[in-house]
């Protein structure tokens, strides 16, 4: 437990205000700190492990002089076989944002998307989500495996990423991926519009499907698409002519042209089909639709 409780104690000096420590024992503190993290990330207790994350996000935050050395080690500490250490490794790493020394983890937090631990993967996202617009060129450049980790990465960056993933989108093996990320960005992807009504066209219906959900998601904005999501309603694939019903529910009022086809829809075989039809016609035009025509 050596390791551990030198972490503690160099973490403390260092947060302690300059009344607490002078100068040089800061330093001392320091340099101290950073080899007892460097040794406690070996220990065979992955608590002392975990509190090693801790200090050295710390020790980086508090004392920049020390970023490039604590980011080293909480980049090894990504790489750890217990799911919590990594997880609180790329935490730290997160709570750096955009400063400089956070950029250099971002190609191991890019790998760390594909951790077999659902939290890691979060918090990698998260991370990278923080540290911003660059490291949307990293993370792009793993769309094209289908890495929905990448895209929702992404999405989680925010509007800036939005230009990659319409372009994204305009490519057939970025595509899958790139409506993921699209349709978590939700109303703020209003620009995406054109290219997800493009998208429509695609031959898979798993796309199609994914695109229309994209454009449920965005709501109203996605005024534009009313037309073919009309057009979608005939789909061969029943899922796309669900999630069409639903998207043109999400956009409301203004999805009026295709009341006269949803209740068509009402005189559907499928059960599934007549709810949907019914829910999006009160969406549409604000009351309860007309029953269905007797066959």
């Amino acid at each position: 437990m050596l390791g551990r409780a030198l972490v503690s104690v160099a973490c403390l000096c260092v947060l302690l205000t300059p009344m607490g420590c002078d100068t040089h024992a800061q330093d001392l503190a320091i340099d101290g700190d950073l080899l007892a993290c460097k040794n406690a990330l070996t220990s065979r207790d992955h608590q002392e492990r975990l509190e090693a994350t801790i200090c050295l996000g710390r020790l980086a935050r508090e004392r920049p002089e020390t970023g490039p050395d604590a980011v080293g080690l909480l980049m090894k500490g990504l790489k750890d076989t217990h799911h919590e250490v990594r997880q609180n490794a790329a935490g730290e790493l997160g709570e750096l944002g955009d400063s400089p020394v956070a950029k250099a983890a971002i190609p191991t937090l890019v790998e760390t998307l594909k951790d077999d631990d659902s939290y890691v993967r979060e918090a990698a996202r998260n991370a990278l989500g923080q540290i911003g617009p660059d490291a949307i060129p990293a993370l792009v450049a793993r769309l094209g495996e289908g890495h929905i980790g990448a895209a929702r990465a992404l999405a989680q960056i925010g509007e800036p990423a939005l230009p990659a993933l319409i372009d994204a989108l305009g490519q057939r093996e970025t595509r899958a991926a790139a409506v993921l990320g699209i349709a978590d960005l939700g109303k703020r992807a209003e620009k995406a519009v054109p290219a997800l009504i493009q998208a429509l066209t695609d031959n898979d219906p798993a796309i199609r499907q994914a695109v229309v959900s994209a454009l449920r998601s965005i709501g109203p904005g996605a005024a534009a698409a009313v037309p073919i999501l009309t057009v979608s309603l005939d789909d061969s694939d029943k899922w796309v002519r669900i999630e069409a019903m639903l998207a043109l529910s999400a956009i409301g009022s203004v999805a009026m042209p295709a009341v006269p086809k949803l209740k068509q829809m009402l005189s559907d075989d499928d059960q599934q089909i007549v709810l949907n039809a019914e829910r999006a016609l009160k969406k549409i035009q604000g009351s309860s639709p007309p029953a269905p025509s007797s066959r």
